[in-house]
C-alpha cells in the first residue's frame, strides 16, 4: 500500500512539477522554421546573440505539461528575475526585433457573416474571426504539445496582444468578443479574436436599382510606426456569404493589400509610416424588391393614366380621378423611395424613373385640360352658329381666329395623338432606363 502511496504521489508530483512535456521534446523541423523571425539560436547576429543567447538557451530549455508551461511562460521563468521582466506584455522579441528590426506580423481574416446592410446609415454587421501570427524568443520552450489558452485563463493578461483598429468601424458588441491563444514551442505565438462589428461603407447609388457597392475593410495598429512592426496578408476566407436584397462577394474573392501609410501632420508629433493591412469586396444589390416595390408599382399608376385616356372628355369627374389619383400615389412612392435613402445631393436610375412617370402622369392630365376646354370651345362655336342669321356676316379679329383654329385642332387631333404617342415614347424610355 505504501509503495501504491509513493507511486501516486510521484505521478502527481511529476504533473504539477512538470519536469516531463506531455508529448516528445520539439521536433527538429519545428526548430529550424524560421518564418516570421524564428531561429531564436541561429539568426542572430553576433552582438545580439552575445547580449540575448544567454536567456534563448534557459527558455529552450523548458518542459512540463501544459499548464506548468503556461506559468512559465506567463511569468517569464526561469531566466524573468535576471531580466527584470515578469510578463509578456512587452511587445514581442522576435529574431528581427532582436538584432534592431521590426516585429513581423501575419493576419488573416475569416468573415462568418456578414447581416443587417443598412443603405440608409451605411452600414453592415460582420461577424468575424481575426488570426495573428507572430514570433516571440521568450515564448520557447522544448516540448511538442502546444499551449493553449482563452481570455477565461487569468495568465491570459499576461500576454501581449496587438492593439488593432479597423478604420470603418463604428461599433462593437463587446460582450461577444473571445480571444485564444496557441504557443508552438518554436516561439510562434498564433492570437485569434472572434468579433461582432459594425463597419461603414459608403455607398454610391446612382445606378440604383442596379448598384454595386464596393466596401472596404482597412486595419492598422495605433501608434507603430513600420519601423518597429510591420503587417502582411496571410489569407482571408468566410462562410458562404448570403443576404435576402444583397448579393455578397465570397471571401475567396475579396482584393487584399498590405500598404504603407503616414500619419496626419501634427504639432505635437512627428510624421511617420505605418502598415496597414485593407481587404476590399462588393455588394451587388438585387433588385427584384426595389423593382417590385416601386418600379413595377409606378408602370401600373402610368397604365392606370393611360387608360383614362379614353374615357369620354366629358365625363370630368372620372377623367380628373384617373389623373389625379396616379399622381398622388406616384408621388407617395417618390417619398417613400426618399426616406429609405440617405439624404444624398445626385440623382439616382430609380428615382429617374420615377420622375419621368411622375411626368407622363401630369402630362395625361394637362391633355386632358386642353382637350376639356377645346371640346367646350368647339361645343359653344357650334351653339353660336346655330344663333347666327343665315345672311350675316360677323368679322373676327386675328387673335378669335387663331383661338377658334386651336381649338378646333386640339379637339380632332390630341387626344388621338397622345393616345399613339405616349405609350411609344413612355416604354422607350423606360427600356432605355432599365438598360444596364
Amino acid at each position: 500500500m505504501a509503495v501504491c502511496h509513493a507511486i501516486i504521489f510521484q505521478l502527481l508530483w511529476t504533473l504539477v512539477d512538470g519536469q516531463q512535456c506531455a508529448g516528445s521534446s520539439l521536433p527538429e523541423n519545428a526548430r529550424e522554421d524560421c518564418t516570421l523571425g524564428g531561429c531564436c539560436q541561429s539568426k542572430l547576429t553576433p552582438q545580439a546573440a552575445a547580449q540575448h543567447s544567454w536567456w534563448i538557451e534557459l527558455a529552450q530549455a523548458r518542459v512540463g505539461y501544459p499548464g506548468s508551461l503556461l506559468s512559465l511562460l506567463a511569468n517569464v521563468e526561469p531566466m524573468g528575475a535576471t531580466l527584470g521582466v515578469y510578463n509578456l506584455l512587452e511587445s514581442p522579441k522576435s529574431v528581427p526585433v532582436l538584432n534592431g528590426g521590426p516585429l513581423d506580423l501575419a493576419m488573416s481574416l475569416n468573415v462568418l457573416r456578414i447581416s443587417e446592410i443598412n443603405q440608409k446609415s451605411q452600414t453592415f454587421k460582420m461577424q468575424y474571426e481575426l488570426t495573428w501570427v507572430w514570433r516571440d524568443c521568450r515564448a520557447l520552450f522544448n516540448c511538442s504539445n502546444i499551449v493553449t489558452l482563452s481570455d477565461a485563463d487569468a495568465l491570459s493578461a499576461q500576454f501581449w496582444t496587438p492593439r488593432w483598429r479597423i478604420k470603418e468601424l463604428e461599433d462593437d458588441k463587446d460582450y461577444l468578443r473571445r480571444k485564444d491563444f496557441q504557443i508552438v514551442g518554436n516561439g510562434m505565438v498564433v492570437y485569434k479574436e472572434y468579433r461582432l462589428s459594425t463597419l461603414r461603407c459608403s455607398f454610391d447609388f446612382t445606378d440604383l436599382p442596379f448598384d454595386t457597392q464596393n466596401c472596404k475593410v482597412s486595419l492598422h495598429i495605433s501608434g507603430k510606426p513600420e519601423s518597429e512592426m510591420r503587417m502582411k496578408w496571410a489569407e482571408v476566407t468566410a462562410e458562404e456569404l448570403t443576404n435576402a436584397e444583397w448579393k455578397i462577394q465570397q471571401g475567396k474573392d475579396w482584393s487584399i493589400k498590405a500598404s504603407s501609410k503616414q500619419t496626419l501632420p501634427s504639432q505635437y508629433s512627428q510624421q511617420y509610416y505605418y502598415s496597414e493591412l485593407s481587404a476590399e469586396f462588393t455588394l451587388t444589390r438585387d433588385h427584384g424588391y426595389l423593382w417590385n416595390n416601386f418600379v413595377g408599382i409606378v408602370i401600373l399608376f402610368y397604365v392606370l393614366s393611360y387608360i383614362g385616356l379614353y374615357i369620354d372628355v366629358a365625363a370630368a369627374p372620372a377623367r380628373v380621378a384617373a389623373g389625379v389619383i396616379p399622381a398622388l400615389t406616384t408621388s407617395n412612392k417618390m417619398s417613400a423611395l426618399a426616406s429609405a435613402l440617405p439624404p444624398i445631393s445626385y440623382g439616382t436610375r430609380l428615382g429617374a424613373i420615377m420622375d419621368f412617370n411622375l411626368l407622363m402622369i401630369v402630362i395625361h392630365f394637362i391633355e386632358y385640360g386642353f382637350v376639356h376646354w377645346a371640346a367646350k370651345t368647339v361645343k359653344a362655336e357650334a351653339a353660336k352658329k346655330q344663333d347666327v342669321e343665315g345672311g350675316e356676316v360677323i368679322v373676327e379679329p386675328g387673335w378669335r381666329r387663331f383661338y377658334r383654329k386651336a381649338a378646333h385642332f386640339i379637339h380632332a387631333y390630341l387626344e388621338l395623338t397622345t393616345r399613339i404617342l405616349s405609350p411609344i415614347v413612355y416604354f422607350t424610355v423606360m427600356i432605355a432606363f432599365c438598360v444596364k
